[in-house]
């Protein structure tokens, strides 16, 4: 497994752990299928608390993208929330933020993940709108103009914080030509070279049931979770993934210093 797919199992399972178990001779956290659409399912039924929080991850991430295209996976995934095809950017907000809920959207290296936390009685409107955003973004050319900008800003920003400096050289040097050797969010010259129809097409490639895990957590029974399920995400269809290849990792075998001159009043 990779490295932000560990990080993401560590936190589900964690909250898990956490949550009080309804029989304390449970022999497992969750149960596992995978769905006739190819959705491999978590589900823990935990009722503490009235809340359901949902993680779908999709590995959709920079390891799909070509390095011309640069920032592609993550700018894709900030995209989801920004318009569907009958839902604004200010529909979805406005309906998530009313219930008191949260419905996120997070590119990284590995996968891009999506995530809802409701109140039990609002779990219709979160799978509505989870289904909504994953199945139905328009890439509205306004929105990738406008996400491109506050990328491309906090890139800038970077550029100031010696410690995201030293974090990308690091990563450059340990993984060279290799994607995980690219910063995630892209460069300001790779963003522009994104164009709608690349969008589109990343999407149409990669978000599919059969390349995503879907962890189910809190007052929700499984009857429940498998009509949603098939009521807001039944029309998500799998097809065969085509992964790119990836270039091999050379091996480091002697250490190396990197230093780089930047003029700031102290050393980092």
């Amino acid at each position: 497994m990779t490295r932000q797919f560990h990080l993401l199992l560590t936190f589900l399972f964690s909250l898990l752990l956490f949550l009080p178990c309804q029989h304390a001779d449970a022999e497992k956290i969750a149960d596992r299928q995978v769905l006739p659409n190819g959705i491999t399912l978590l589900h823990a039924e935990k009722n503490a608390l009235p809340i359901v929080t949902v993680v779908i991850a999709i590995k959709a991430g920079s390891l799909m993208e070509s390095p011309e295209k640069g920032g592609l996976a993550n700018l894709t995934a900030r995209l989801l929330n920004e318009g569907t095809k009958t839902r604004s950017s200010l529909d979805i907000s406005s309906a998530i933020e009313f219930v008191g809920g949260s419905l996120g959207t997070s590119g990284g290296t590995d996968y891009m993940t999506v995530t809802l936390s409701v109140l039990k009685k609002d779990i219709e409107l979160g799978f509505d709108l989870l289904g909504d955003i994953i199945l139905n973004p328009v890439f509205n050319d306004a929105e990738i103009k406008r996400q491109k900008a506050i990328i491309k800003s906090a890139i800038i920003q970077q550029k100031e914080d010696p410690g995201a400096i030293a974090s990308k050289a690091f990563m450059e040097a340990v993984f060279g030509s290799h994607p995980y050797g690219r910063p995630p969010e892209g460069t300001e010259d790779s963003l522009d070279t994104i164009s709608r129809a690349d969008i589109v097409d990343f999407h149409s490639a990669y978000y599919r049931p059969n390349n995503a895990i879907m962890t189910v957590v809190g007052d929700i029974d499984r009857s429940k979770l498998d009509l949603l399920i098939n009521k807001y995400l039944g029309q998500w269809q799998k097809k065969e993934i085509v992964f790119p290849p990836l270039p091999a990792i050379a091996h480091k075998k002697n250490a190396r210093v990197i230093k780089i001159n930047k003029d700031i009043t102290q050393a980092n």
